[in-house]
């Protein structure tokens, strides 16, 4: 990544804006903060009785529409919110670094009965938070333990949040005028008080707009310019590990 973003810095008459630095083992910084994810989250885990199998969603109905809200009642959830303490990258020589700091929240939310969009092994719902937020639930769609799913959500998708938001951070301090800020969706674990088993899930923001897909998760990117005309190199920088 750091090569990329100076290739692209070298071609636009800019010094190498970020460096390389002396650490423990830096390649593995996604182990390091992924360790930090879990035990951050496993501080603040719910004591509710559960059972050893996620729900699981085995009819899939997608539904684009919005969702009927007043005859969807609220549900209790506790979401793992974890604060970043640190972004100081050369803190991976140390033996322990601990970059977040849980602070679990007990909230109500609407989710709506079908899902409106479907992955290969997730399906998405749209729902509410108690003030009336839009947010996206992401639930698996197969079954698989509950510990699993949480350790799956944790390292594929909190993880790679929080190691990519401390690059992005650390790159704003530094990024030259001319180059595009990098901003990532948080996202967070969520357990379901309420169901059978006490499921997770993870939840997201609920983005409004239209917006450009440079990449995907089979390899493919778009040649720079895109065909709409955006400059996407630094993106790039961003999106692959």
């Amino acid at each position: 990544m750091i090569e990329i973003f100076n290739q692209v810095a070298e071609e636009n008459s800019k010094p190498s804006y970020i460096q390389t630095f002396d650490a423990r083992d830096s390649s593995n910084m996604m182990e390091l903060i992924a360790a930090s994810v879990s035990i951050s989250i496993y501080k603040s885990l719910s004591s509710s009785a559960t059972t050893d199998k996620n729900e699981n969603i085995k009819e899939i109905v997608i539904d684009r529409f919005e969702p009927l809200w007043p005859t969807i009642g609220h549900e209790s959830v506790l979401i793992y919110s974890l604060n970043l303490n640190n972004t100081n990258l050369s803190e991976l020589a140390n033996e322990n670094p601990i970059y977040l700091v849980p602070e679990p929240i007990v909230d109500k939310v609407k989710v709506g009965k079908n899902p409106f969009n479907q992955g290969n092994v997730r399906a998405v719902f749209k729902a509410k938070s108690s003030n009336d937020t839009d947010i996206v639930h992401k639930i698996q769609s197969k079954i698989q333990t509950e510990d699993l799913v949480r350790q799956t959500i944790e390292s594929k998708y909190i993880a790679p949040y929080w190691a990519a938001t401390i690059l992005a951070i650390n790159f704003e301090a530094i990024r030259p005028a001319e180059f595009p800020s990098i901003r990532y969706v948080p996202i967070s674990l969520v357990q379901y008080l309420e169901r059978s088993g006490t499921p997770y899930c993870s939840q997201e923001p609920f983005i409004q707009g239209h917006f450009e897909k440079f990449n995907n998760n089979t390899g493919i990117v778009l040649p720079n310019p895109s065909p709409r005309g955006t400059n996407h190199d630094i993106i790039q920088a961003f999106s692959h590990w």
